[in-house]
């Protein structure tokens, strides 16, 4: 079945280092993420953590060996300015020696005619769900699932939840890449474009395969 109502609720890249030597990070270099003139919120706390809030919403951290810049809009994943802010965030820690890098998105849905996504989720992935159900000695309500999967120099991450909102389906989409070094701006863009484009595609094809086998529920 076609999935509706798809919406991007966040996206984040996400930058792994070998080491956060917060000693070589340029704050002046994070004040200059967006044009002249735009004045950024920093925070430094104890234990090497730096907090950096920017006036179009956008929220950067220094933690735990990441660089975390983050997109909670909702806005439309062409508009979004993380990759080229990525960028000079990288600029600002150059430094210091990268491992990995990573996108991430969430995105909600919902499913015609469906009112339980929990129920609706153990159908279609679990095999038996109805025999689990009465192994566990109650009805099956929610199904949290991650699938993790790689393609070519890609490790993706699939995860669905169920919130409050029982008609409702949460997606979380990592795609993870190994690699000592980022890709040019524009190329980051590109990668982090398509790769949104890559979770909805897969998550067209999950809901409609086995239709026929998944009464709605």
């Amino acid at each position: 079945m076609p999935i509706t109502n798809l919406q991007l609720r966040h996206a984040n890249i996400t930058l792994v280092y070998k080491e956060l030597n917060f000693d070589v990070v340029s704050i002046d270099g994070l004040r200059r993420l967006l044009p002249q003139g735009t004045r950024p919120v920093i925070t430094e706390f104890p234990a090497d953590v730096i907090v950096v809030q920017y006036p179009n919403g956008i929220l950067l951290q220094f933690l735990n060996r990441r660089l975390r810049l983050d997109d909670p809009s909702s806005r439309s994943i062409t508009e979004s300015p993380l990759p080229a802010m990525m960028a000079k965030a990288h600029e600002a820690c150059s430094q210091t020696d990268l491992v990995a890098y990573g996108y991430n998105y969430d995105v909600t849905f919902t499913l015609p005619d469906v009112s339980d996504a929990g129920a609706h989720l153990a159908k279609r992935f679990l095999k038996e769900p109805n025999e689990i159900a009465t192994r566990l000695g109650g009805k099956i309500i929610r199904l949290n699932l991650e699938l993790v999967y790689p393609i070519n120099d890609v490790q993706y991450s699939l995860r669905f939840e169920q919130p409050g909102t029982s008609d409702t389906i949460v997606a979380h989409l990592n795609a993870h890449y190994v690699e000592n070094s980022i890709p040019k701006e524009e190329s980051m863009r590109q990668q982090f474009i398509q790769h949104y484009h890559t979770l909805c595609g897969v998550l067209e094809d999950l809901f409609s395969w086995r239709d026929e086998n998944v009464s709605n529920s």
